[in-house]
């Protein structure tokens, strides 16, 4: 047989119990929300309050500017010596970019002293043609004349000489007068002198003296000072850029003479700035 089940017990509250129950939860529930809203309370009255920012008001500049190169703006003159000089021609034109060295300009001195190097080159072509001549000697041709004049020269000495001794010999039989005797004599040393005089010249043709090669020598080294100089003076009339750049601006154009102001501006526009000039009643104080 089944043992008879127990019974459940059951808690049963009163109306009264129901009420002091609900009165309970709700004391604790409004505490608890008393307990959060005080802490967040006070958290937001502790922080420091959010910054505002402004607007700052904005202040007008005005100013007059410019680009300009960052490096030093090059003025390029006619190199000295030209005095006076008007450009011929003008190689360049604003804007145009050149490399140091490059010809910007011709002046008009340029074909006058063209015409001096020339001159000054046909003189050391000269002095140089003379010293081959000086240690070539003398032609082959003027050596072989003189030879021959030599030896006649002394065929007539011996002439002269077997004559002179037959004066001589007919004086001392008293057969020759003395006054004849004097002019055999004569004739035979006048042969002498002539052949020593034509003897000296073959050898001078012979000869090439160390002496008129250094002469010649120093001919050259003037002629070639002078080619140099000339020279010098031409270039002098090409005007070149000193250093990289970008014409910015020409002064002398062609037919124009040369002033304080030179050719034109150069300028390396690689690296620019801004230059400003600020009216003096925007400036802060």
């Amino acid at each position: 047989m089944n043992a008879p089940a127990h019974p459940v017990a059951r808690c049963r509250l009163s109306p009264r119990g129901w009420c002091i129950a609900i009165t309970v939860v709700l004391m604790v529930g409004t505490g608890i929300a008393a307990w959060v809203y005080g802490r967040d309370h006070w958290s937001a009255r502790s922080a420091p309050p959010p910054a505002i920012s402004t607007p700052s008001p904005v202040r007008q500049v005005h100013a007059l500017g410019r680009l300009e190169p960052r490096g030093t703006v090059v003025q390029i003159a006619a190199p000295s010596g030209n005095e006076g000089a008007r450009v011929e021609r003008l190689l360049v034109r604003e804007g145009d970019d050149i490399a140091a060295g490059d010809v910007i300009a011709m002046l008009d001195l340029h074909g006058r002293r063209q015409a001096a190097v020339a001159e000054a080159q046909a003189r050391l072509h000269a002095a140089q043609a003379k010293l081959a001549q000086i240690r070539a000697g003398a032609k082959p041709g003027d050596i072989a004349a003189q030879e021959a004049a030599v030896e006649r020269m002394d065929a007539e000495l011996a002439v002269a000489r077997r004559e002179l001794d037959r004066a001589q010999q007919l004086a001392e039989q008293n057969i020759l007068s003395p006054e004849n005797l004097e002019l055999k004599q004569l004739a035979f040393d006048r042969g002498q002198m002539e052949c020593r005089r034509a003897r000296a010249q073959l050898d001078s043709l012979r000869e090439v003296r160390d002496v008129d090669v250094r002469l010649q020598e120093q001919e050259i080294a003037s002629a070639a000072a002078a080619v140099a100089r000339a020279q010098a003076d031409l270039e002098a009339t090409e005007v070149r850029s000193p250093s990289a750049g970008r014409v910015l601006k020409i002064h002398t154009h062609p037919g124009e003479k040369i002033d304080g102001s030179g050719i034109l501006e150069l300028g390396d526009v690689e690296h620019m700035q801004a230059v400003a000039e600020v009216f003096e009643g925007d400036i802060v104080d």
